[in-house]
């Protein structure tokens, strides 16, 4: 299956931000030093999908679902991330 990739490149101003925002399924984000992979349990060879340069913080929405994030080491996404992450996570009640 073919995906789309992206380049983001914010400039690196002090305030640049990235926003990542899931749905109401399960997902599951790994952010490292190579990039992003907005969709880590995939199966097959996991890849950067989203190459970023400039971002001072990330920011990562994942909403409904069984979600999982990630900023440690792996093959794919390299070096453990190194910027400030925020999570907006969701509480359920029973």
């Amino acid at each position: 299956m073919n995906e789309i990739e992206f380049d983001i490149d914010l400039r690196s101003s002090p305030m640049d931000r990235l926003r990542l925002v899931g749905d109401a399924g399960e997902n599951t984000y790994r952010l490292g030093s190579a990039g992003i992979n907005p969709n880590a349990a995939e199966t097959g060879k996991p890849d950067v999908d989203m190459f970023v340069k400039g971002v001072r913080q990330f920011v990562v929405d994942p909403r409904e679902g069984d979600d999982h994030v990630s900023t440690a080491k792996s093959a794919a996404t390299g070096a453990p991330l190194r910027w400030p992450l925020t999570t907006h996570l969701l509480a359920t009640t029973c």
